[in-house]
């Protein structure tokens, strides 16, 4: 069975150029959404192994959002596009994603990343300054 994605963004031409690049390879299942809410909702019905979250959802701040998601499956992969392609900024409040995700971004290297989160081995895609979390429970320091 194929791994199921979530891609969450409000730029519907990201998000669509994010599922073509991942669904070409044949080997995922995505699921694009424009909201946290429809995240949200999506990963009520579809255990999700791997979410792509844009940090500029407007309706909830993707801190937020990942807490949600992880708090709904803990295995679940997260790649986080920062704001401005600068990790600095994207503020997560002590739960750290498990790779970053620049734009524009080059295909092949975007489906290296996912079958290497979803394989377990490091990236070198992965952000320096937001380490790559091995589980879901070392995500969240326990000194907010």
């Amino acid at each position: 069975m194929s791994p199921d994605i979530l891609v969450a963004t409000p730029q519907a031409a990201v998000g669509e150029l994010l599922r073509l690049s991942l669904e070409e390879s044949r080997q995922y299942r995505v699921r694009m959404v424009q909201s946290g809410h429809e995240a949200l909702a999506a990963a009520s019905r579809i255990p999700f192994d791997l979410a792509i979250l844009d940090a500029t959802l407007s309706d909830q701040t993707v801190a937020t959002l990942m807490r949600s998601l992880v708090g709904q499956r803990a295995s679940l992969k997260l790649v986080v596009i920062p704001p401005e392609n600068d990790p600095a900024k994207l503020e997560p409040n002590g739960l750290r994603p498990d790779a970053t995700l620049n734009l524009p971004f080059y295909a092949p290297d975007l489906v290296e990343l996912v079958n290497s989160l979803l394989q377990g081995a490091p990236t070198k895609e992965a952000s320096k300054d937001i380490p790559i979390a091995d589980q879901a429970c070392d995500r969240f320091n326990k000194n907010p």
